[in-house]
Parts: C-alpha cells; structure tokens; sequence
C-alpha cells in the first residue's frame, strides 16, 4: 500500500523543499507522542470546518489544532467505525464525511459523533471483508465507491435524504480478470470514470453506455499495470503513479503517454 506514493515522492519532495525555501514555512512533526493513534497516517483530508481529519492503521483521528480525538473500533458499540484501518477519507458536497476502512464503508454523524456502515462484512469466517480504497462523488451527488472485488453506487434517497440505495455495478470485464483490485476512482467528466486498480491497469467507464475501455501495458504504454494513484491537473491531464513510473493519459485523445515522452 505504501508503495503507491512512491512513484511521486520525489516530486513532492522537491516541490515542498522549494516553496518551504521560498515562503520560510517551518515544519513541525506530529506523531503518537503528540495523541496521534498511530504513525503510519494512510489518509488525510481537512473538512469544511478547518479541521483536519488523519486516517492510520490504528484508527481515526481528528486534530483541531490542538488536540487529538481518536475514534476506534468497539466491537460492543454497533455505532463505533466498522474497522481500524483506515484506507481513505472524503468529505461530499453537501459536507459528509465518509471513510473507507478494511471492512467497509463509514458515514460520520457529526451531531451524534458517531458512526453508520455501509458494505460491511459480517463477523462469519466465510465472509469476505470488503476493503474500501477509494471514494469519490458524480455530479448527481451519487457516491462511488471501490473496493478489491466491486465497484459500488450510493445513490441518496429523495424524500428521506439520509437514506442510501446501494447498487452493484456490473462492469463488463474480461474472464482473465479474477479480482479488480480498485485503487483509485476519478471522474474525468459527467460520463466518463477512470477506474486506477492494482493489477489490471486503467479502466474508462461511462456509466450512461456501460461501456468499459481497458489501459494496459499491452495495449498502450502504460508502464505498470500496478497503479496506485491517478490527479487531474487544470490543463484536463491525467497524471498515472504506476510501482515503474509516471505516465499521462491525455483526455482528448484518449492516449497514454510516458513522461519521457514529454520532452522528446
């Protein structure tokens, strides 16, 4: 898992260390002696508050500037976050906090500071969990959500606004395919959703048609198949952190590009 930020990392690097150089910005180090849950942070966002929200290995945390909060898993709290291992976290539109973890998804009740699951295995050993690794939202506010084995869509209800149907999606895959193994969701436009995975390279979904186009290094030059990362520059480019490398997948022509490409 933590090999999927180490295609950038030398870019991000630099980049901190040049504008840190240029803004006299001082960093400080936060970790468990601070009240952290645990070092080994997955996930971070900050929320519509200002406040900002940690994902680890060992729980939620909450950091108001100050102070921590950690939400962990209590197996006699039904309302408690489903698991402790968190992948992902990704606040909506209408300012919803969800959270991916290893056994599925999570709502946070703000008002009630508690939590709602979705996709949630159950505690049979013949129950496969279902790991969340990626969420992101359409432009109908619909909720989309992948996993190792299914790619999902919540869809709010219209009279009762915290409720959500839950639909499978059908993606048309080859039989080769034993696991989808979904690393990242990015929605390039209304109608088209880019679909990063482990091993099978890069899907184009258009959830209007159900048409599946596949990006391979067979069939384009993708450099790995294993892709753990896929952004969305202002010039409409995707950017690829693949386990070999950094590719571009121009939106236009629906071609894949290495980096080296760009300067010959």
């Amino acid at each position: 898992m933590f090999k999927k930020v180490g295609s950038l990392l030398f870019f991000i690097t630099f980049s901190l260390f040049v504008f840190a150089q240029q803004s006299n910005i001082k960093f400080d180090r936060i970790n468990y002696k601070d009240g952290l849950s645990q070092s080994d942070v997955t996930s971070i966002i900050q929320d519509y508050r200002g406040l900002i929200w940690m994902g680890t290995q060992d729980g939620l945390n909450l950091f108001n500037g100050f102070e921590f909060t950690v939400f962990s898993h209590d197996l006699s709290d039904s309302t408690s976050i489903s698991n402790n291992f968190v992948h992902v976290l990704f606040e909506d539109s209408d300012s919803n906090l969800w959270i991916g973890t290893e056994n599925g998804l999570n709502l946070f009740n703000r008002a009630k500071q508690n939590f709602r699951h979705f996709l949630k295995g159950t505690t049979s050993k013949n129950t496969k969990k279902l790991n969340v690794w990626s969420i992101t939202e359409d432009e109908n506010k619909n909720v989309w959500v992948g996993t190792d084995s299914k790619l999902f869509k919540l869809t709010k209800n219209t009279t009762t606004p915290s409720n959500y149907s839950i639909s499978k999606i059908n993606l048309p895959l080859s039989t080769k395919i034993n696991e989808l193994l979904i690393r990242k969701l990015l929605f390039i436009n209304a109608d088209e959703l880019l679909i990063a995975t482990e091993s099978n390279g890069l899907f184009l979904y258009n959830p209007t048609t159900k048409v599946l186009e596949q990006f391979t290094t067979e069939n384009s030059k993708l450099k790995s198949n294993i892709i753990w990362d896929i952004h969305k520059d202002s010039q409409g480019f995707i950017g690829i952190a693949t386990n070999n490398g950094i590719n571009i997948l121009n939106t236009q022509t629906k071609t894949i590009i290495s980096v080296k490409d760009l300067d010959d």
